[in-house]
């Protein structure tokens, strides 16, 4: 079970990874630092990149994939339904 929702915000966007085929063709890989905002409904109001991947075909990558990924799962009964902010690292590693 995910007891915080951090975890459940990491492992959802994971499972929405945009990694485009001409980058995995490539084998390119790095990490997206990503800032963003989120809803208590779970939409993205504001995202940016607070460090970038070497390869900008990746940090594009990284913003398409918060979109997909909406809508985020609601917020957690107990939690304060203002806007929270998060900071997650989107990681693009080829197999």
């Amino acid at each position: 079970m995910i007891k915080k929702y951090e975890d459940l915000i990491q492992i959802w966007v994971q499972k929405h990874l945009i990694y485009p085929r001409r980058a995995q063709k490539r084998r390119l890989q790095g990490i997206v630092l990503i800032r963003f905002t989120l809803s208590a409904k779970g939409k993205v109001t504001q995202a940016q990149i607070i460090e970038k991947a070497p390869y900008s075909i990746l940090n594009k990558s990284a913003l398409k994939t918060l979109q997909k990924a909406q809508p985020f799962p609601e917020f957690f009964t107990k939690m304060d339904k203002a806007d929270k902010i998060f900071i997650i690292p989107i990681e693009y590693l080829s197999p």
